[in-house]
C-alpha cells in the first residue's frame, strides 16, 4: 500500500524557497493517494468479462399451485408490500404508496392500521416489534403493534454494505473490507444469505447478481430481479422479476434460483397475475405476495 505523501517533505532538505515545480509534485501525489478505507480494502478488478452467464429460466418444473388470497381489494385500492413477522404468524403491510403501516394474519383477515406512517422503510424488528428507518438522524424508531413508541436504535452495521456505488464484505476475523462487485453499474442492495457464504446485490443498469461473500469466482448474473429473499439454510434465492411500460406493470413473476443446481425457476408463469414484493417465511416454507392490492400466500413447490 502506498503510504501518503507528506506536504512538508520536501521543505527540511531545501535552503531556498522550493520550486512550483516540486510543490505541484507534492499536493499531486497527496490528491492521487487513495483514501486509508479504499486503500486498505481488498480490492476485485473488473469482471464485466468473467460474469457467469444467466441460467436459463425452467418455467414447467415447479410452480406455485396453491395460491390464496387472503386479504381482498377494497375501495382504498387494497393492500402492498407484505412482510412475515419473525415468528411467522403475522405479516407487515401498507397502503398504495406506503400510506400506513397495516398488520394482519398470515392467515388471512382484515388488516388493522397499527401507525398512520409512511412506511416504505418499516419492517420488523428481531424482537417482533415495528422498526421504521431514519437515515437521517442514524436510528430506527420502534414501535409496539399498537403504536406506541418503544425505543429508539442505531442503524445497524452489518457484515455487508454498500459504498460509492460497490459492495463490501466485512471478514469476521475484522480484516480489511472485500470488495465482491466491480465498478461496471451502481450496486446497491446486498442482501447476504444466512451462512454468510454468498451475497445478493443489485446493479442499477443491469440486475440482480450473486457472489461469493469472499470476493472470490466470478458473480452469477440473473437478470433483471428486486426484493430478494434468502432460504433459511441460504440454498436458494427467491426473487421478483417485474416490468412496466412507464404506466403499469406488465409482467410479475416468483423466481426461485437454488444454488446447488445452478437452476433458475419461474413459479408463477401461468398465474396470469402481476405478482411482486415476496415475502418468504421464517421456516421457508410459504410466500406472501401482492397483486393488484390483494395479498397471496402459497407453499413453495
Amino acid at each position: 500500500m502506498m503510504d501518503r505523501p507528506i506536504r512538508g517533505t520536501f521543505l527540511p532538505l531545501m535552503r531556498s524557497r522550493p520550486s512550483v515545480s516540486i510543490l505541484f509534485l507534492s499536493v499531486a501525489l497527496t490528491i492521487l493517494s487513495p483514501s486509508p478505507e479504499k486503500a486498505c480494502a481488498t480490492d476485485r478488478p473488473s469482471t464485466a468479462s468473467a460474469i457467469t452467464k444467466t441460467p436459463p429460466v425452467d418455467a414447467t418444473s415447479r410452480a406455485l399451485t396453491n395460491l390464496k388470497a387472503i386479504v381482498l381489494r377494497d375501495a382504498a385500492g387494497g393492500f402492498i408490500a407484505p412482510k412475515f413477522a419473525p415468528d411467522g404468524l403475522q405479516l407487515l403491510l401498507s397502503r398504495p404508496g406506503y400510506l400506513g403501516i397495516y398488520v394482519v394474519a398470515a392467515s388471512g383477515g382484515l388488516p388493522r392500521l397499527a401507525i398512520p406512517s409512511h412506511a416504505s422503510q418499516a419492517d420488523w424488528t428481531r424482537d417482533g416489534l415495528i422498526g421504521i428507518r431514519d437515515p437521517e438522524q442514524q436510528q430506527i424508531l420502534v414501535f409496539h403493534l399498537d403504536g406506541t413508541l418503544d425505543r429508539t436504535d442505531p442503524l445497524p452495521t452489518g457484515p455487508v454494505h454498500s459504498d460509492h456505488d460497490r459492495i463490501y464484505t466485512r471478514p469476521s476475523d475484522g480484516g480489511a473490507p472485500i470488495a465482491v462487485s466491480d465498478t461496471s453499474d451502481r450496486f446497491i442492495e446486498p442482501k447476504l444469505c444466512p451462512l454468510g457464504k454468498n451475497v445478493a446485490y443489485t446493479g442499477v443498469q443491469t440486475g440482480l447478481f450473486l457472489s461469493r461473500a469472499d470476493g472470490t469466482g466470478a458473480p452469477i448474473f440473473l437478470g433483471r430481479g428486486e426484493n430478494v429473499n434468502w432460504g433459511p439454510k441460504g440454498d436458494f434465492l427467491l426473487f421478483a422479476r417485474t416490468r412496466d411500460d412507464g404506466h403499469d406493470f406488465v409482467e410479475g413473476d416468483l423466481l426461485c434460483y437454488e444454488l446447488q443446481r445452478q437452476t433458475l425457476f419461474n413459479l408463477t408463469a401461468k398465474t396470469g397475475l402481476l405478482l411482486k414484493s415476496p415475502s418468504l417465511s421464517p421456516d421457508g416454507k410459504t410466500v406472501a405476495l401482492e397483486a393488484e392490492g390483494i395479498i397471496y400466500t402459497s407453499s413453495l413447490p
